[in-house]
């Protein structure tokens, strides 16, 4: 180990030891009972994706605590998956400034929690102490178990949930629910995955499809927020290509974020049959057409969640630059997966394993 490592690693046992005498956490023995939990909150300040996975739990925790008030922190990005939500009591809007997050502590700071489930994984350490600095001392708060620092984490968290037997083994949103049947110890249920939109959102999505004279569509997402998950515009057409030879009678709609409206017209301008459906400010106007599609192909992505909540077929582009690829791929869902071969950028799948993949989907489905 450096000398800065070594460094960093006393700073970082030095500053959990004061945290600890802060916050005061004592490890609670699990199960615990759900009979006066009355106030939870769900810290989810992160993607889109992350927050429509976590629709299902948070149904499932209504339905199990019928008159439970859940709290949900979003973040800027993903808040408006929980606009038509009526399992939510409140949500709060954290966009990692200062200034947000002393608007959401004095929020919060009026409510007593119960329970806290802070479900942001990738930054353990930050998730366990905003649990601690937006609630109230005597809250529970859960997390997954990290056995290499199981010890540090008691610092913010009463109880480490176990869950190395689902590593790999399950979709992440198959593990949060898992997660917490083992807090209260209920039995696997059926879990209820869909979302919500608006009749202003299903009202856009018709009107495109009515103006352009669309009835069973395929939807090709070309964007996906980090460079390493997107194909080229190349690679594009040559897909689209091959969806126009093998199903000629469905029609093509492009769909992308706003960063990518030049790349898609780009691609557009290559056939007089392809559709684009421009991003517009609210997300769910692209969830409303996704309802009603026969069909998507999509990148890693928030699309892929959409579709998989609407019980639409989906071929998924995976790179393994992503970790855990099994965790995020769909829940639930008849779709088929073409993966890099090794940790690389996704523009180094090969058209023929997509074209594979693509007409085994195909032909599963029976379009």
């Amino acid at each position: 180990m450096s000398i800065n490592k070594l460094i960093e690693k006393k700073l970082k046992s030095f500053a959990y030891f004061f945290l600890k005498l802060k916050f005061k956490n004592q490890e609670i023995s699990y199960p615990i009972s759900s009979e006066g939990i009355k106030n939870i909150l769900i810290l989810r300040y992160d993607v889109i994706g992350d927050m429509i996975i976590t629709l299902p739990l948070i149904d499932l925790l209504k339905r199990k605590i019928p008159n439970v008030n859940i709290y949900v922190i979003a973040s800027k990005s993903n808040q408006s998956i929980l606009k038509n939500e009526t399992n939510v009591t409140k949500y709060y809007v954290y966009d990692g400034t200062k200034q947000s997050l002393q608007n959401v502590k004095e929020e919060t700071s009026k409510i007593h929690f119960d329970l806290v489930l802070p479900l942001v994984y990738n930054k353990t350490t930050k998730a366990g102490y905003l649990s601690n600095y937006l609630t109230n001392k005597d809250a529970i708060k859960v997390t997954m178990e990290h056995i290499e620092r199981k010890e540090l984490y008691k610092t913010f968290f009463n109880i480490q949930i176990p869950m190395q037997d689902c590593k790999e083994q399950m979709t992440m949103l198959e593990m949060i629910v898992v997660l917490v049947n083992r807090v209260f110890n209920w039995e696997k249920e059926d879990l209820i995955y869909n979302f919500k939109v608006s009749e202003s959102n299903i009202t856009v999505a018709n009107e495109f499809i009515k103006l352009n004279n669309i009835q069973k569509n395929i939807i090709l997402n070309i964007s996906a927020g980090r460079d390493f998950r997107v194909l080229s515009i190349e690679k594009n057409i040559e897909i689209i290509k091959h969806l126009k030879n093998v199903l000629s009678e469905y029609p093509i709609i492009l769909i992308s974020g706003k960063e990518d409206i030049e790349k898609a017209k780009s691609i557009q301008s290559v056939f007089l049959d392809v559709f684009y459906f421009e991003p517009t400010n609210d997300i769910l106007d692209t969830a409303a057409l996704i309802q009603q599609a026969s069909l998507v192909i999509s990148p890693d992505t928030s699309i892929i969640h959409f579709a998989a909540a609407s019980k639409v077929p989906i071929l998924v582009l995976y790179s393994l630059l992503a970790s855990y690829a099994k965790e995020w791929l769909p829940y639930n869902s008849v779709y088929e997966a073409v993966i890099t071969r090794q940790r690389e950028e996704l523009e180094k799948l090969e058209l023929n394993d997509i074209f594979e993949k693509l007409d085994i989907l195909i032909n599963r489905i029976n379009l």
